[in-house]
């Protein structure tokens, strides 16, 4: 499942694959790429593992929210979690 937007001049380009290494946890690799549009350089380009921290499953489209909020996080100024 694949996302992208723009957020305060950054385009924020995401990929969300299901990796069934371990059968007995839902996981899913999700590519970051964070890049300044008006330079073309790159704050990130990164594959990162998401997994679920609670009793519900991983889904693709919450991997992607979760990599989302990160992004935003991260070009506002902030850490990722």
């Amino acid at each position: 499942m694949e996302n992208s937007f723009v957020h305060k001049g950054f385009t924020v380009s995401m990929n969300a694959v299901r990796n069934d290494a371990d059968p007995e946890r839902v996981r899913f690799d999700v590519t970051v790429a964070i890049e300044d549009i008006s330079t073309g350089q790159f704050l990130l380009n990164e594959t990162r593992p998401a997994e679920a921290q609670d009793k519900e499953q991983m889904t693709a489209e919450r991997a992607l929210n979760l990599s989302a909020r990160e992004a935003r996080n991260l070009i506002d100024g902030g850490h990722t979690a």
